[in-house]
């Protein structure tokens, strides 16, 4: 079990995911993306299930940019997902 953490997290370190969602001037997002559209996000692009309570979104983000999300895997096992923002 803890292998197969371990090399989910190599992968989910390898990948970027793309966010789209409805942004005014400036960035500022419409509402927010929490760690539900990360985990959605994440298996429409990449075919990776992952429960969205593994995810750790501290603040729901707020703008247009990239973030790393960290991912908490197993126990001493994590992985940093990079996040991309991106307003429509």
């Amino acid at each position: 079990m803890r292998q197969e953490a371990v090399e989910l997290a190599e992968r989910l370190e390898s990948l970027t995911v793309v966010v789209k969602t409805k942004a005014g001037e400036g960035g500022k997002l419409f509402g927010s993306v929490n760690n539900k559209d990360v985990a959605d996000a994440l298996a429409a692009q990449h075919k990776i299930i992952l429960d969205k309570k593994k995810l750790v979104v501290k603040e729901p983000i707020k703008q247009v940019g990239r973030y790393i999300v960290p991912a908490k895997l197993y126990p001493e096992v994590q992985a940093g997902i990079k996040i991309e923002v991106v307003g429509e």
